[in-house]
């Protein structure tokens, strides 16, 4: 029998969380900015990032997709520029510790931060090393309606005065296509009721996962992991998210619930893309079997 401790390291929550509410102090809301076509990635090993990585790097500057650590970037034969600051992404896994005597084994999460750096906080890596980002020949509209339409076990979606997802007809309501101000704007509020729909018992089964995380604010807390999975999904549509009304309030709030609680941003981008991957039918992006409960949240 497989048991699992509920040890987790607040000090990386902490270090995460902060620079959150960097951005969040600056009047920015780092899960809606405007992110790049490309989703930020290794440069060497070519994995994208997820979860809170995802948004932690959503606040570079950076127009170059790519980043590296030190030792990557050492053996490419590039240094860093002096006055870099780097980033801080988040690595964790579970280690089986097996008992010689009794021979049972317990599943030990570890849970550490690593420092990278963008490319272009990079000199002298040589050009023949770097990869061509070029741009992605798609239209951006036609990549929503292929998120939507091949999202699995869709809800209905019907014609309504504004928008909402109804959780116990299974149903989500949008206005008409043309009272939107952009076809951003429709997509963008659409792919948020996509997000909460995929809290039904029938798909994700949310509800239970707040139960096990102790969530206080039920509603509050479904309204981030929809925002934030719609950054998500708008990211790999190339669409620029939506913007929301009274931002200032917003983030007020938000700052508020991240101060008070350390984890919480953790473990709501955690669920945000389990969402994003659910919508877009892409099971094998995480291993979501190997990413359970750490100490009391969902990772």
């Amino acid at each position: 029998m497989i048991s699992r401790t509920k040890a987790f390291k607040p000090d990386v929550a902490e270090i995460v969380t902060n620079q959150i509410l960097e951005a969040l102090e600056k009047g920015v809301i780092p899960w809606m900015k405007p992110w790049k076509t490309l989703l930020p990635m290794n440069m060497v090993s070519r994995r994208q990032y997820h979860g809170i990585n995802l948004l932690i790097l959503a606040l570079s500057e950076h127009t170059s997709p790519y980043y590296l650590t030190f030792n990557q970037i050492s053996a490419l034969g590039g240094n860093v520029k002096p006055g870099s600051r780097s980033y801080r992404v988040v690595y964790w896994r579970l280690l089986e510790h097996i008992n010689a005597s009794t021979g049972e084994v317990t599943e030990i999460p570890l849970m550490r931060y690593y420092c990278i750096f963008n490319l272009e906080q990079c000199t002298g890596i040589p050009e023949g090393k770097i990869p061509k980002t070029g741009q992605i020949d798609f239209h951006p509209i036609e990549a929503c309606e292929e998120i939507v339409t091949n999202m699995p076990n869709k809800p209905r979606i019907i014609p309504a005065r504004g928008a909402y997802y109804n959780r116990v007809e299974d149903v989500i309501g949008m206005p008409d296509q043309n009272t939107f101000i952009s076809p951003e704007e429709r997509y963008g509020t659409l792919f948020h009721e996509l997000g909460h729909s995929t809290g039904h018992p029938k798909r994700l089964n949310r509800e239970n996962k707040y139960d096990k995380a102790g969530f206080e604010d039920v509603y509050s807390n479904e309204e981030l992991i929809a925002e934030i999975s719609s950054s998500i999904l708008c990211a790999y549509a190339g669409i620029s998210p939506r913007t929301i009304q009274n931002q200032a309030a917003y983030i007020q709030h938000w700052l508020k619930r991240l101060k008070d609680d350390k984890r919480l941003i953790i473990a709501a981008s955690s669920l945000a893309q389990k969402a994003a991957d659910y919508i877009m039918h892409q099971p094998g992006e995480i291993n979501y079997n190997a990413c359970t409960w750490l100490g009391d949240y969902y990772l």
